[in-house]
């Protein structure tokens, strides 16, 4: 199965940008141009999103193995900094805890954890899945379409922010129903990591873990920073960054924060193996 993915710049160091679960490289083809000069850059759509071909409900081992497969193909053997948003934060977790030695930092950018308590709470879940069944009966009915063509809700807004073409071809997806039908194929595969992580965790991180969390919300967001502050807080080298314009959708609501960290993150790596102080 061949995977779409987007590739620019050089460098030792290769910077794999993932996406959040109903996602494409497309999400991230704003951020390719703007780190292409410090690092390689690499997205990669997931089977059954933006244009990879379709397929059964992947479980989370099943996307580490199609990542790491397209890194393979591009002949990527440098230190990886992994960037990920959402579930696709989770998915680089699994990378880092499987393959040590290939990878130099974590960039996890609101991502998903077990530590979350909503996740934790009975019937969340069915609820997850009902939600995904919603979404893609809205996309078929063009309602999906239509709300966020006129700005309408939080996520209206944004998508009336983004510039084209990025605008366009994010709508084309997330209104696509097939991205919800491969969506909620999906999701049992992200209940039952979350669960199984709750009963035996991954080893922590031995490298450089930065969270971008956004910080724009209720008590929600309060306990989601609450999260990030204990599990970083038991690492060996976590830091957590604030990102005050953005809710969930970081990567588009706070990009110039996340490029710097990055672009950071890089900088540091960068020192660190040629023996300069960071």
């Amino acid at each position: 199965m061949t995977l779409e993915r987007l590739v620019a710049g050089e460098g030792p160091v290769t910077v794999v940008l993932e996406a959040g679960l109903t996602a494409s490289a497309a999400a991230w083809s704003g951020y390719l141009p703007r780190l292409a000069d410090v690092a390689r850059v690499v997205a990669v759509s997931r089977a059954g999103y933006g244009g990879s071909p379709a397929a059964p409900g992947r479980d989370a081992q099943a996307s580490v193995d199609d990542l790491l497969a397209v890194l393979d193909e591009l002949a990527v053997t440098g230190p990886l900094v992994l960037v990920g948003h959402s579930w696709g934060g989770l998915l680089c977790r699994l990378v880092a805890a499987q393959h040590p030695e290939r990878v130099a930092a974590l960039v996890l950018v609101d991502a998903t954890h077990e530590g979350f308590a909503m996740m934790r709470r009975r019937g969340a879940t069915t609820l997850g899945a009902a939600g995904m069944r919603l979404s893609e009966r809205r996309a078929r009915s063009g309602k999906l379409r239509r709300t966020l063509t006129s700005g309408e809700g939080e996520l209206g807004e944004l998508v009336a922010s983004l510039p084209d073409p990025l605008r366009a071809q994010l709508l084309e997806e997330i209104c696509r129903p097939a991205t919800w039908q491969q969506a909620r194929r999906d999701f049992p595969a992200v209940a039952r990591l979350l669960r199984e992580l709750q009963r035996a965790p991954l080893p922590a991180p031995q490298v450089p873990v930065v969270a971008v969390v956004g910080g724009r919300g209720g008590r929600l967001r309060q306990a989601v920073v609450g999260t990030y502050e204990q599990w970083l807080g038991s690492l060996p080298d976590g830091r957590l960054v604030i990102a005050p314009r953005s809710g969930h959708l970081v990567p588009f609501e706070d990009e110039d924060l996340l490029v710097e960290v990055v672009r950071d993150v890089v900088a540091q790596r960068g020192a660190a193996r040629s023996g300069r102080p960071g």
